[in-house]
């Protein structure tokens, strides 16, 4: 299955971009409380690839790949048994122009449901990317122009 959630900011794709991986990422971005989340392997100190985090649930995501300020793909490295084969792409999207910053956000998440749980797979992981764009949304607010 495929889920995609996209969003508008009005802040530039690097911008974005940092605060995913400044905010949403480490703090869990709207999944319970933010210390609920934790990076547990720090990876790469300029990429964060390799970076592995602990989410709600106890599930495991690490950072596979980075495109600086445009793209980060991640992948569920240790997971519920519910879902299988869980990788994500975040990409951010510049759209400026002279007179204004603005952005688009497109999450992308490829899993496969076990066990016919598949439509509560794609209602949670909807849910999820929901409130961590949420997240990053407000997160936004503090750098618009």
């Amino acid at each position: 299955m495929e889920i995609e959630k996209k969003a508008e900011l009005k802040i530039s794709a690097k911008a974005a971009y940092d605060l995913f991986l400044e905010v949403v990422w480490p703090q869990g971005g709207g999944l319970g409380r933010p210390e609920w989340t934790k990076i547990i392997e720090k990876g790469d100190p300029v990429t964060r690839i390799g970076q592995v985090r602990r989410v709600p649930g106890g599930d495991k995501e690490k950072i596979m790949n980075t495109i600086d300020g445009t793209r980060v793909e991640y992948q569920v490295v240790q997971g519920s048994l519910i879902f299988k084969d869980h990788w994500g792409i975040v990409d951010f999207v510049d759209q400026s122009t002279a007179s204004e910053k603005k952005c688009f956000v497109k999450w992308q998440v490829k899993c496969r449901g076990m066990f016919g749980m598949g439509t509560a797979v794609k209602f949670m992981i909807d849910v999820a990317l929901t409130r961590m764009l949420a997240a990053l949304i407000m997160a936004s607010h503090a750098l618009e122009e």
